[in-house]
């Protein structure tokens, strides 16, 4: 089989060459080209941009594996990463010489990337070209996989990726998270110096919880430990629980479940829509029973379930409507906040959320007899504005301190301009990623004003790329600078639903899945077939011209 290739140096003259070892792959073991290669140059009077500097710094990035030294002194010169064509201001590749089949030239990843200007491309640019153009890499530089999944080199004359030796693209980091100054710090200190330090004698936690939820257009605001505790204080509060069960998307982190498995209720798991990854309206209804209580929307990396369809649904079901926000801070649905559209948006504050302070957790809703329900629960059992040892209810203690309510009213102040930026950037990558052969974007519903984006995650398809698996290409992808997240596993694929190993939470009156039949075949690909990026790469900025 023989795979494209390129260099990133063109002849001095611009005239074809043949081919030669140094310019082909030949994974079948012959060192002669096909008699229908040719090589090809794509050439502009372009004016350099991006270049390179500094030392590239292991944190944050997947270690590469090396196969052996490059011989610098015979290697080409590196060009830089992009070349800004004037006046039209259109992006193009340097100039390369490409190794082909006939029947491929003119294929689409030839296109040009066309990129707009406009007041948006005063932050990021330079970082999101480096990103993109590691892709290209990617799918230019001459390497195959074997085997085994591992990558390997056959030309001396042919600059390697990072992974086998090459330099890494990116060489500065990108911008460090979390994002914290002395503004974080001044709370801190008022938070300790006035003594309160827990929400039974502050205010800070609850004012911070309450000026988060009118961000995302709720009435409530309930300051918890985590994004884990909101989720089972949602469900008791909508009163879930023994023998009711919970429809959950199968794209998703354990915690989505095992709230509901925390209320002896059975989770039951559906599959989701292939382009946006969150859950499908049309298997959520084909779950429903008459034991179905409620309906936990996920949603995935910042994008929007589809909030219409799945308000139609439980509305003419009678059912409960949790939306999971861990991802979503900040994506807005319609001109609404996400997490104010069911009976309670549930929002994560861990390390690498979009807002954090270490750990905690936000309940929004817009129903007070739900707030009070739910922080009764959280709050040891407690009834609301009754004496201090009054237990009415069974509950625990999920409150939130007084230092990360102030550490996260330090975060709310400075999200919204965060928000913007990475929303824009999301954007250009986007329009970028989707001009490269074998690389989706995750979908952005129109309905969307923004999308928080977590992650920027877009599916990945090996095929496009001479058969590369995944966790080759993630590695890769790392090894050039890219700070990689994980996608998460299909649900009915972990353990702990494998095994049913559920005791003591779920007890014998609860309804039984067996849960190693299940199949979700749209979570089980997607798991395995998405790139997730840290949202960090989206706050790097971008210069506005060369």
């Amino acid at each position: 089989m023989w795979v494209q290739a390129t260099t990133r140096r063109p002849l001095s003259d611009g005239t074809r060459v043949s081919p030669t070892r140094s310019q082909t792959l030949n994974t079948t073991g012959s060192s002669t080209a096909p008699p229908n290669a040719t090589v090809r140059t794509m050439s502009s009077s372009c004016t350099e941009v991006a270049g390179r500097s500094g030392s590239n710094p292991a944190r944050n990035t997947v270690s590469p594996s090396r196969s052996g030294p490059i011989d610098r002194a015979s290697a080409p010169a590196r060009k830089p990463l992009a070349v800004m064509c004037l006046p039209s201001f259109n992006l193009v590749h340097e100039p390369v010489h490409e190794l082909v089949h006939e029947p491929r030239v003119g294929t689409s990843h030839h296109r040009r990337r066309h990129w707009g200007r406009s007041s948006l491309w005063t932050q990021a640019r330079r970082q999101l070209h480096v990103l993109s153009y590691s892709f290209r890499q990617l799918r230019y530089l001459k390497f195959f996989t074997n085997g085994e999944g591992a990558l390997s080199a056959s030309a001396t004359g042919v600059e390697s990726p990072a992974i086998l030796g090459g330099e890494a693209l990116r060489q500065a980091d990108y911008p460090s998270w979390p994002v914290w100054n002395d503004r974080e710090r001044t709370l801190l200190s008022a938070s300790l110096e006035a003594g309160g330090w827990w929400q039974g004698d502050g205010s800070v936690a609850r004012d911070f919880a309450n000026a988060f939820a009118a961000y995302h257009s709720a009435t409530f605001g309930l300051a918890f430990t985590n994004g884990t505790h909101t989720l089972e204080a949602a469900l008791v509060a909508c009163g879930v629980g023994e023998g009711d069960e919970v429809i959950v998307p199968g794209m998703t982190f354990v915690a989505s479940a095992s709230a509901v498995l925390a209320v002896n209720a059975t989770p039951v798991l559906v599959d989701v829509d292939p382009d946006s990854l969150c859950i499908d309206p049309e298997a959520a209804a084909a779950a429903v029973t008459d034991r179905t209580r409620a309906i936990v929307a996920v949603h995935v990396a910042g994008a929007a379930a589809d909030l219409d369809a799945l308000t139609e649904l439980c509305a003419r079901h009678d059912l409960r409507l949790i939306e999971d926000c861990a991802h979503a801070h900040g994506t807005f649905w319609r001109g609404r906040g996400v997490g104010s559209w069911g009976d309670f948006g549930s929002f994560s504050m861990q390390r690498s959320k979009l807002m954090t302070a270490g750990e905690g957790g936000v309940l929004i809703c817009n129903d007070e007899d739900l707030r009070d329900q739910a922080w009764n629960y959280a709050d040891c059992g407690r009834a609301r504005d009754e004496w201090f040892y009054h237990h009415p209810t069974y509950g625990s203690n999920m409150r939130m301190t007084e230092f990360q309510g102030a550490v996260l009213t330090a975060q709310l102040e400075r999200f919204p301009e965060q928000n913007a930026t990475r929303n824009a950037n999301a954007v250009a990558l986007n329009k970028a990623l989707s001009e490269i052969e074998g690389l989706r974007p995750q979908k952005r519903d129109e309905r969307m004003d923004s999308q928080g984006n977590y992650c920027f995650v877009f599916h990945y398809d090996a095929d496009a790329f001479a058969g590369m698996p995944l966790h080759v290409f993630e590695r890769a992808l790392g090894a050039e600078g890219v700070p990689m997240g994980v996608s998460y596993p299909s649900l009915n694929e972990l353990a702990v639903f494998r095994t049913a190993n559920f005791a003591p939470r779920m007890r014998t009156m609860a309804p039984r899945i067996d849960y190693s039949a299940v199949r979700l075949p749209v979570a089980e690909h997607a798991s395995r077939s998405t790139v997730w990026l840290q949202h960090r790469i989206l706050l790097a900025e971008r210069d506005d011209g060369p």
